[in-house]
């Protein structure tokens, strides 16, 4: 059987890896290290290098900066530190009565998927210190062509079969702060896909949360949002 692997290294940082053959990477910027510009203001995700985000709410790209706001390893959100290089992106991934927009982020591969191989997929993402809510519905999403639009709407997906949810699809609320944690599982590709996108496809209705409690030690204001580096 064909197997391959996408191994990330931060939110989204992924490369393909192949089993029992050479591998080859099929996520440009994995990291997010090369930038068009240094961003200047949140939602600036268009300033990494072949990444976008499909909505009209933005992702935000954080990396070493003057502008507190987006900080790497310390920002608006709280403080990590990349886990690869110095920098990586932000999600929000749910808020309680929409009060807060979704964002996602999308990037294309540097080669199309095959059909019928099994694909190994691996990310890591960090509950952000300002949120609110913890959520279990974060996944990366394949496709044939790239999502667009500028309305600032949840992106919902009815096909569960194109999604890779995280823990091997164990649906586990993810809750931990400072330090990354891995999102893996196995995707059998359709074939021809193109795109990965990240971020939570499924209604509020069903997404499961759990309410963070602030403790002292977290100095930044809280978002009514589970958002996600």
């Amino acid at each position: 059987m064909n197997w391959k692997a996408i191994v990330s290294c931060t939110f989204m940082a992924a490369s393909f890896v192949s089993f029992g053959q050479e591998g080859e990477n099929l996520v440009p910027n994995g990291s997010f290290e090369s930038q068009e510009k240094k961003p200047k203001r949140l939602g600036s995700i268009a300033n990494a290098t072949g990444w976008t985000s499909p909505t009209g709410k933005r992702a935000d790209y954080f990396t070493p900066s003057k502008v507190e706001d987006i900080g790497s390893p310390n920002n608006v959100f709280g403080s990590e530190d990349a886990k690869d290089g110095n920098n990586y992106v932000g999600v929000v991934a749910y808020s309680y009565g929409d009060k807060v927009d979704r964002s996602y982020v999308q990037t294309k591969l540097d080669a199309p998927m095959k059909k019928g191989l099994k694909y190994c997929v691996k990310f890591n993402v960090s509950l952000a210190e300002a949120s609110k809510y913890g959520v279990n519905n974060v996944a990366a999403r394949f496709s044939n062509k790239d999502y667009s639009t500028a309305a600032k709407v949840p992106l919902i997906e009815d096909d569960q079969e194109m999604l890779l949810m995280h823990f091997n699809n164990s649906m586990k609320i993810q809750t931990a702060r400072y330090n990354w944690s891995e999102i893996c599982g196995v995707y059998t590709a359709k074939g021809n896909e193109k795109f990965i996108t990240i971020g939570n496809f499924f209604s509020n209705e069903d997404t499961k949360y759990e309410r963070m409690k602030k403790s002292k030690e977290i100095k930044v204001n809280q978002v009514i949002a589970a958002y996600y580096y």
